[in-house]
């Protein structure tokens, strides 16, 4: 897979591919009669071009074929007697529009993965932040897996807990708390394995010395395992100090939430907002004073309702709080937002405050739309063509069949996406052995293919064009009155038992 992602990758030989491919088919235009599509032969590379997500390419293909077509037509032998000059240029003409379309929604398409690979990188960067502010709080990570009944720490955990392992049974990690401590963290796990419930605990550690150390724990569900518990440790004795108090623990996290590029606000416990980080006020263009004040006309008026009812559950259930919807900028656009809160605890059952974050949301949101909008184009270009096209991922399942290659080779039968091709080419009629073969073959190989093979439908063969990528296989069926009547001889499949 990596040696077929880099050959992709590398100009020196799939730029070499393509124009000897462009060369044979102007080679095959120019010593056909006008009259014949060749010019539509150009089309599967554009798409071609297009799957390698490279600029430079699919422009010069693009270039190339259409300069091929118009050269093919002044140097091909003239039409036959019952060709009219329209005809021919008709012909060529709408090669030349099908090329650009291809070109234009491939073009599309790559600035918008770009794009997205822009985010990505973006996303990076900002995890990386919050890992950096990770290390600043004191927080340490630990999981549980309960099909093996063990507790793996990491280095961090295993100092706080005051242990020289970093693997124990489920008993050995309770006992690391005070008794008080135990049953709750018992009954919370429990209800994390089996109910999907987030656990934050303030717990004691069980130690003969003086002062108790306090540890904030936080864990959450494994979302791909049910069997796994992930969380965090937190040494809470250095906030701790005799003199400390609720107000100065939070006016420290403000002073950090102010440091951090996300937006972040605090509620007391009864859902009144009383902080807003600065980045929080610097994106709106209101004081953070206003904010506190009169927050719900940052919010789009339409989204208003759903995210005050959203809140008041929260509040209510004392769970976590997650909503998407639109924030007013200092520029006076509104910008989709992803706010997620989570209820914070001093002690266990008893709600000190509410930590809120906000991430915007609103790049990701127009690449998704803007994405879903052109693939939409493609396939309905894709379904007006004349001839059969249908694409395979890398373990031969469909991913793509248009009209006419379904009708041909599924013929009444419904045919899903996911399906794997030895399903669909499955029938008491027709062997589809050479036709999965040369596949196959095609696939593995990196090579085109072609054949020559008799569909069902048909009374005679059809050209089967295998064309391989690093993330599957585009195939081509064109009947054989669509073909220039000088193409190149190629061996019949047998198919029919």
């Amino acid at each position: 897979m990596h040696k077929t992602l880099a050959f992709f990758q590398s100009s020196r030989y799939v730029l070499t591919c393509f124009i000897l491919t462009i060369f044979v088919i102007f080679l095959a235009d120019s010593i056909t009669q006008l009259g014949f599509a060749h010019g539509m032969l150009y089309s599967p590379l554009i798409l071609l071009a297009g799957f390698t997500y490279r600029y430079r390419l699919l422009n010069l293909t693009a270039s190339l074929s259409i300069m091929a077509i118009w050269l093919g037509y002044f140097i091909a032998p003239p039409a036959p007697d019952n060709f009219s000059e329209a005809y021919v240029l008709a012909n060529r003409g709408l090669s030349c529009l099908v090329i650009a379309i291809l070109w234009w929604l491939s073009f599309k398409i790559i600035t918008q993965l770009k794009l997205q690979q822009t985010q990505l990188q973006q996303e990076k960067r900002a995890r990386l932040e919050l890992n950096l502010a990770q290390e600043v709080a004191g927080l340490s990570h630990w999981h549980l897996n309960d099909y093996r009944k063990m507790v793996v720490l990491d280095k961090a955990s295993s100092q706080l807990l005051k242990l020289n392992k970093l693997e124990l049974t489920i008993e050995q990690f309770y006992a690391c708390f005070d008794s008080a401590s135990q049953t709750e963290l018992t009954n919370r796990v429990q209800a994390c394995l089996f109910e999907g419930k987030m656990i934050k605990l303030e717990l004691q550690l069980a130690s003969q010395s003086l002062p108790l150390q306090r540890i904030k724990l936080v864990a959450y569900p494994d979302p791909d395992n049910r069997d796994i518990v992930r969380g965090l440790l937190q040494n809470l004795q250095p906030l701790l100090s005799p003199n400390d108090t609720l107000g100065e623990q939070i006016q420290q996290f403000k002073y950090l939430a102010d440091t951090l590029p996300v937006k972040v606000w605090i509620a007391d416990a009864d859902g009144l907002i009383n902080f807003i980080s600065q980045s929080f006020a610097v994106f709106c263009g209101w004081s953070a004073e206003r904010i506190v004040a009169d927050w719900l006309n940052i919010i789009h008026p339409e989204d208003q309702m759903a995210t005050m009812s959203a809140w008041q559950q929260a509040l209510q259930h004392e769970t976590s709080y997650k909503i998407e919807f639109r924030l007013l900028g200092a520029d006076g656009n509104y910008s989709w937002h992803l706010m997620h809160a989570v209820p914070i605890y001093q002690a266990p059952g008893q709600l000190s405050y509410w930590f809120g974050s906000a991430m915007d949301i609103s790049k990701q949101k127009a690449l998704w739309l803007q994405t879903d909008e052109l693939k939409r184009s493609l396939y309905q270009i894709l379904e007006n063509v004349t001839d059969g096209l249908f694409m395979l991922d890398a373990h031969f399942h469909f991913s793509y069949i248009n009209q006419q290659a379904l009708e041909w080779i599924a013929g009444n039968r419904a045919l899903s996406p996911g399906k794997h091709m030895t399903e669909v080419f499955y029938q008491s009629e027709v062997d589809f052995s050479p036709l999965i073969s040369a596949i196959q073959r095609a696939f593995a190989e990196k090579q085109n293919n072609q054949l020559w093979f008799t569909l069902l439908s048909h009374t005679e063969p059809s050209l089967i064009s295998i064309y391989p990528a690093s993330h599957g296989v585009s195939v081509l069926i064109q009947l054989r009155s669509t073909l220039p009547k000088k193409a190149g001889p190629l061996s019949v499949a047998p198919t029919h038992h």
